[in-house]
């Protein structure tokens, strides 16, 4: 081809694409005139609810060049949402009492402006961010003046903008433990960790969000303010629970404004180990063992392999990984109780155990808190480690143990050829996997190309194999399409969104990050 016709071919392509980026920002664009109405009136609101609106109301800047709002449009990853630039006209909204909420809410439903609800912004599948450029986002990152603990029913109450990690120290003062912790307790809400049912790392010994959860208060799609459970006791079988419509939801029914979680006796002992094992044979091995040997002193028991350990000391660090050797993979057992003698010595017991059959090659006991927070810092660098590493890939599921490694096995063949390299680590009590591919490139590594080689497939293999496509990171626009096909069928999804259609007639409500709704929004 001549210098012309290339020049030509050119020309013809940026036309193209401009059109199509023109086409773009007129289904995206939020005029400035809207914007404006829209944050007048939001404002008037804040003021009427006794709210600080300068703190309530941030208006964007639809010219272009405030990236301000970008930390409220934009997950931390950079995937998904929206950034600042020429008609971005996403108003962020920061309450702080349910009544305000209630106000937005009912504002929203009136002048169609779609809503995305939002905790801490720490999601790894795009379920709190916007995807158009005119949708609002109303941040609960503000609600979070109570913070109350009955020692009598051993149930706190918390603003849904709680901190996690807040509310695990609130607990711990008064003796008490709060049942989830997960790696971003840092920045997490307690709201969120509801809307999109997080696990963590005690899921097995103290249970799940739906598990613990007494009560809610929640705003829906209609402006209504729900006030849902609440009882302490725990045997109430008086009907129906409507509390589950909002776990896991994802903020499609409603906004959550407050929650009531039960908590349970701090216990007074706290023992970690880490052992070096040679296979996954054998890694299935100690995990029974632990369960039969030491049964309700397990609180946790998880799984890295060596190759994210060899990534957290070059991406963030080697202090406290003087345990790591030549294993292929290493394993945490913690254990919690009340007797300081004799739970030191049922763990050390155990160890001398699995040693002696031969399950575990070498192996070190904490000896004290310190040495027990440096393990577990190790464990929690492994996403900080992944996202350092340049592209990554994460697959967050729920498989039998015995699936582990062939499933990683069969991964890694596919990512193999493409500069992709798989490094696992997971919650072993509950099955919970979390394959992470990794790919370091100049240009960060993203790219379609290993995405294209895994899904659907590795989604369709765990739902062949009896697992679960998420665990514990939830659906948000990362795996919407796969509802209806591969989750609950097309029976499910007609009462899906039959509920949606209660809770939320107007569709207003998270309608673009959880796909499952968007058919009635087009």
């Amino acid at each position: 081809m001549n210098s012309r016709k290339l020049t030509l071919l050119y020309q013809r392509i940026r036309v193209h694409n401009k059109y199509q980026q023109q086409q773009e920002r007129r289904r995206h664009y939020c005029s400035i005139e809207r914007v404006k109405k829209l944050s007048a009136q939001f404002r008037r609101i804040a003021s009427e609810c006794g709210e600080d609106v300068e703190a309530t109301v941030l208006e964007p800047d639809l010219k272009g060049g405030d990236a301000s709002l970008d930390k409220y449009t934009t997950c931390w990853r950079g995937k998904w949402g929206v950034k600042g630039g020429e008609g971005r006209g996403n108003i962020v909204l920061r309450p702080s009492t349910t009544e305000c909420v209630r106000g937005f809410v009912e504002l929203c439903n009136k002048e169609g402006a779609k809503v995305v609800p939002q905790g801490g912004n720490t999601g790894l599948v795009g379920g709190g961010v916007p995807e158009g450029y005119d949708e609002v986002v109303l941040s609960t990152v503000r609600l979070n003046s109570v913070m109350s603990l009955d020692s009598s029913t051993s149930v706190i109450t918390l603003s849904s903008g709680v901190i996690l990690s807040d509310a695990i120290r609130h607990c711990a003062d008064l003796g008490m433990l709060y049942p989830v912790d997960i790696g971003s307790k840092g920045t997490c809400n307690v709201g969120g960790n509801v809307s999109s049912n997080a696990g963590g790392i005690y899921f097995t010994r103290f249970g799940s969000i739906r598990d613990n959860l007494v009560g809610l208060t929640a705003v829906t799609g209609r402006g209504d303010v729900l006030e849902v459970g609440g009882c302490a006791m725990r045997k109430d079988s008086k009907g129906m629970d409507l509390r589950q419509v909002f776990v896991g939801g994802e903020g499609a029914f409603g906004i959550i404004t407050m929650v009531k979680m039960r908590v349970w006796k701090k216990p007074t002992t706290r023992e970690v180990a880490v052992v070096g094992v040679g296979g996954w044979e054998e890694v299935e091995r100690l995990c029974e063992r632990a369960q039969e040997r030491m049964g309700g002193l397990v609180s946790a028991v998880e799984v890295m392999d060596r190759r994210v350990l060899e990534l957290v000391k070059e991406k963030v660090g080697g202090g406290g990984m003087g345990w790591v050797g030549g294993a292929r993979y290493y394993v945490l057992v913690e254990t919690m109780g009340f007797d300081d003698e004799r739970d030191r010595e049922t763990l050390e017991r155990f160890l001398e155990e699995v040693m002696e059959e031969g399950t575990v090659e070498d192996g070190v006991m904490a000896k004290g808190e310190e040495e027990i927070e440096a393990i577990w810092g190790v464990r929690e660098s492994c996403g900080v480690a992944v996202n350092r590493a340049g592209g990554s890939w994460k697959y967050d599921v729920s498989l039998e143990l015995r699936d582990w490694e062939e499933v990683g096995r069969m991964v890694e063949e596919k990512v193999r050829g493409l500069g992709g390299r798989l490094v696992i680590w997971g919650h072993l009590g509950d099955r919970n996997v979390h394959f992470n591919v990794v790919r370091e490139k100049e240009d960060g590594g993203e790219g379609s190309d290993i995405t294209d080689a895994i899904e659907p497939w590795l989604y369709e293999e765990v739902i062949r194999r009896g697992g679960s496509v998420s665990a514990e990171h939830g659906i948000g626009q990362c795996k919407g399409d796969l509802m209806e096909e591969l989750i609950v069928g097309e029976a499910g999804m007609e009462y899906l969104r039959g509920i949606k259609q209660l809770f939320d007639p107007n569709h207003i409500l998270n309608v673009g990050r959880n796909k499952t709704f968007r058919e009635r929004d087009k």
